[in-house]
């Protein structure tokens, strides 16, 4: 940063983002450093012919080593978020927006996983995220303080209440959930040039 004129906070609120975002190809990264394959289909004789014998040793390591890779990358996502937020944050309204919208979209991303310690890595990650979020709300703007304590009020009451209140699944629910992850991660790269403040400099 000493050699050259770009601002810390943009670099690093761009890096936030694309993390966030590249996180969403971590199970297909996963699978793909091991050596399993599955056979693509091309045309008929393919789906006629015998399959290739499958050595279920192998399957079942390359599928521990992929469970070991993913709670890994996303404890690493979590922490870079966890750090990079508040220079977020004090890039101002929009900043703070996309930083806070960083953390459910880590958060969803867990629905599509079955182990625990993965789902745990990417829950964490998304409360810590929200953590360091409202604490540099408060430290950095004097002014958001009175906003800042009424939304952290109401985001803890639906968590408390989404917690704690059992629920059956539901088709409808996933479906909710999967267009909400969809608008969240679109939303990021809006959010992202604004924030950086490309939208101003290419007005400019």
């Amino acid at each position: 940063m000493q050699v050259a004129e770009f601002d810390p906070s943009v670099v690093f609120t761009v890096l936030m983002t694309l993390v966030v975002l590249a996180g969403s190809i971590f199970p297909w990264l996963a699978l793909g450093v091991t050596g399993t394959k599955v056979d693509q289909i091309y045309s008929l004789h393919d789906i006629t012919a015998d399959p290739d014998e499958i050595d279920p040793a192998q399957v079942g390591a390359d599928a521990r080593v992929a469970h070991e890779i993913l709670p890994a990358v996303s404890a690493t996502v979590g922490t870079l978020l966890v750090l990079l937020a508040p220079l977020a944050v004090s890039r101002g309204v929009y900043g703070t927006i996309l930083a806070a919208v960083c953390c459910p979209a880590v958060m969803f991303r867990t629905r599509q996983y079955r182990a625990g310690s993965e789902v745990m890595a990417g829950l964490v990650s998304g409360i810590l995220g929200l953590v360091s979020v409202a604490l540099s709300m408060l430290l950095i703007h004097d002014g958001w303080r009175a906003g800042a304590a009424i939304a952290l009020a109401v985001v803890g009451a639906v968590l408390l209440v989404s917690t704690l209140v059992p629920a059956s699944p539901s088709v409808r629910r996933g479906r909710i959930g999967d267009a909400v992850e969809t608008a969240t991660l679109l939303s990021l790269l809006p959010l992202m040039v604004v924030a950086a403040g490309f939208f101003s400099a290419i007005r400019g």
